[in-house]
């Protein structure tokens, strides 16, 4: 029992820290909602264990765990939706509120989707009522909308910063929809499990990732980690340029010549080899570009 109770109380103690910090770093509102329907939600896996231990588990208990769980799904979505400001996501807004507030009320007060709680080895599940599935189709549907929409905002959004924060919440999010497609699925089939052990974990990690991705002047552009990335490129060459000017093997006019170069090649990647949007990303006129260009005999097969 106390194997399993450690890292919900854990993680709970973590999501207070992450609320005490999003409440001080004056956070968006979205983010510090979606944090304390995350501390609520590990709060009752808390209470659930303890009550579990004493012998005397509620079934009221139990429900409100499921409904806190519809919860937290809607505020990611809320939350991955301002994150990739796209204003075509905002129409779902108001349905996500209403399908919480009808979820919350079958899952409270009716056994068509929780018809009660039934015990396994270390802890207890819930007794599947007839529409169940209501919930799971729920569970995945809300990964796979929030994960598509944070693709898409990248995808889409012309600001670094918006790139950037959508990556984060994508490698945030990793372990929880790892999770939510191996245990839902398994419970579709008639599997009796419990992933209070894990997914105190995995929201936690979620949390703390995506707390740093609020700090927009603190945080690293993660592109310059990922492998085959434009970002990771430049990086290593710029690092690798620096190495050689610090170890004197190039002079200061070699190492600003290549460095130029390098620049270049990166704005023109970026631009897909269009002279015009290189040169505005760039900020300069296109004549100087090319001039740019043919000075360091960079030849391509340009866009004009």
């Amino acid at each position: 029992m106390t194997i399993y109770i450690m890292p919900a109380l854990i993680a709970l103690a973590l999501k207070v820290y992450v609320l005490f910090i999003a409440h001080a770093s004056k956070t968006s509102r979205v983010f510090a909602g979606m944090v304390l329907v995350f501390a609520l939600h590990n709060a009752t896996e808390v209470i659930a264990y303890l009550q579990f231990a004493s012998g005397h588990m509620s079934e009221f208990l139990f429900r409100v765990y499921y409904a806190a769980t519809l919860a937290v799904l809607c505020y990611m979505c809320l939350y991955c939706i301002e994150v990739s400001k796209l204003a075509s996501l905002k129409k779902f807004q108001m349905p996500l509120t209403l399908w919480l507030a009808l979820g919350t009320v079958l899952v409270l007060v009716t056994d068509l989707i929780v018809a009660g709680i039934t015990p396994i080895s270390y802890a207890v599940t819930a007794k599947q009522g007839p529409y169940y599935w209501v919930f799971s189709l729920t569970t995945l549907l809300s990964l796979i909308f929030i994960v598509t929409s944070l693709v898409y905002g990248y995808r889409k959004s012309d600001e670094h910063v918006t790139q950037i924060q959508c990556l984060y919440n994508l490698v945030a999010l990793f372990p929880v929809v790892i999770l939510g497609f191996i245990v839902i699925p398994m419970m579709m089939f008639g599997y009796q499990l419990n992933a209070a052990g894990f997914l105190p974990i995995c929201t936690t990690l979620f949390l703390l990732i995506t707390l740093k991705s609020e700090d927009k002047h603190g945080f690293t552009d993660i592109r310059r980690f990922l492998p085959f990335s434009r970002e990771r490129r430049m990086a290593r060459d710029v690092q690798a340029l620096i190495s050689k000017f610090a170890m004197d093997q190039i002079s200061y006019k070699e190492m600003s010549n290549e460095f130029e170069k390098i620049a270049l090649k990166h704005k023109l990647d970026q631009a897909e080899d269009s002279i015009s949007q290189a040169a505005r990303l760039l900020q300069m006129k296109r004549s100087t570009l090319y001039s740019m260009l043919n000075r360091h005999g960079m030849k391509r097969g340009e866009k004009a």
